[in-house]
């Protein structure tokens, strides 16, 4: 039988000691940096917050009931509801965030993530030709024939 058991520091614990006990500060990317970005990271920072935004919306949607969700839950279920409804392939996406940035320069100083929500976003039409009341149209600044434009290209 074992009375006792005698364990020994690590060599080199001393070293944890030195690293820093608060988080490090992390700035998010704003639209002026994401336009330095090649092509291929752009289109995979668009997926990523897109992939991250419907993930959420569907979280809300599981957790809270409709009549209960605040403004604040009730945008990224709205966002994932959109995206579902209007499925289009990345570069599309990255298209479409692309245009709304080149439309907007006044915001490249703000946080990206937003500029992707904001550039895919469904908005409720207001009296727009061809559009039934309460219908989501797709994002803004494209017109029917861009979008299929665009479906095209892609597809």
């Amino acid at each position: 039988m074992i009375d006792c058991v005698r364990t020994r520091p690590p060599k080199h614990g001393w070293l944890l000691l030195g690293l820093p006990g608060w988080p490090s500060p992390a700035a998010a990317m704003t639209g002026s940096e994401w336009r330095a970005l090649p092509t291929a990271a752009r289109s995979s920072y668009v997926t990523g917050v897109v992939d991250n935004l419907v993930d959420f919306g569907a979280s809300v949607r599981s957790l809270v009931p409709a009549e209960k969700r605040t403004a604040s839950e009730k945008m990224p279920v709205s966002f994932e509801e959109c995206i579902v409804r209007t499925p289009r392939p990345p570069s599309q996406l990255v298209a479409i965030v692309d245009k709304y940035i080149k439309d907007n320069p006044a915001q490249w100083h703000t946080r990206m993530s937003g500029l992707v929500f904001e550039a895919l976003r469904c908005k409720e039409p207001t009296g727009a030709p061809g559009v039934k009341k309460g219908e989501l149209k797709g994002p803004p600044g494209f017109s029917a024939s861009e979008l299929v434009q665009l479906d095209r290209r892609d597809g």
